[in-house]
């Protein structure tokens, strides 16, 4: 129950912030003994979803600002760009059609938009055409490394409204989450040798600064 209520905070915090969230329909399928799928259902996601979903945002990002700092030029990190301005302006133009009237002005506003059409509109139908159309103007999040994009404001993940996040937790996508792991690892090593008396004379200086440990 404590974890639960830290993950409640956190989600509420994290939307608080201007984080979006865009989900569509997903099917459930039930399977016979043979393994063929008998029957669909949507897909509902349960509390322990979401409990895991915050622990395991949070650690990314903490992890994404630990190697961040340890190697600004060599950090992986996940970015994700603002939505297409031409196919955001559709998706309004479209949504407007419909008679709703969204807000586009950051994650946040489209966020608090779709929110109000969720509990405001009646039509089933019109309001999963309107969530799967709020979609489409969003781009693909990207890995990159910060030494190939030397504007951090480059670096920012949009739907997350997080400023530094990678993928540290990620077990279907186990290459760049393994790289991510041990950037964690040297990054912490590094900062343990800064620590050793030798080397207090380091401590003043961004840990970027002393990538190269002093030879022993």
């Amino acid at each position: 129950m404590a974890l639960h209520g830290i993950a409640t905070r956190l989600r509420a915090a994290r939307f608080g912030s201007g984080a979006l969230r865009l989900t569509n329909i997903r099917l459930s399928f039930a399977l016979d003994t043979g393994g063929n799928p008998v029957s669909a259902s949507p897909y509902v996601q349960a509390e322990a979803n979401h409990l895991v979903e915050e622990f395991m945002l949070l650690a990314n990002m903490r992890v994404a600002g630990i190697i961040a700092r340890a190697f600004p030029a060599q950090a992986l990190l996940r970015r994700h760009p603002p939505p297409s301005e031409r196919k955001l302006a559709e998706f309004k133009a479209a949504a407007e059609m419909l008679g709703v009237t969204v807000d586009s002005s950051s994650a946040g506003a489209l966020q608090a938009s779709l929110n109000a059409i969720r509990a405001a509109c009646q039509d089933d139908a019109a309001r999963e055409v309107i969530m799967l159309l709020a979609t489409k103007p969003m781009q693909l999040a990207q890995y990159f490394c910060t030494g190939e994009a030397p504007e951090v404001s480059s670096w920012r993940h949009y739907a997350l409204a997080m400023d530094l996040y990678t993928h540290f937790t990620s077990p279907i996508r186990r290459y760049p989450d393994v790289i991510v792991h041990r950037l964690l690892q040297a990054a912490l090593e590094l900062q343990q040798q800064l620590q050793q008396p030798d080397n207090a004379e380091l401590l003043t200086a961004p840990i970027a600064d002393s990538a190269t440990p002093p030879e022993p």
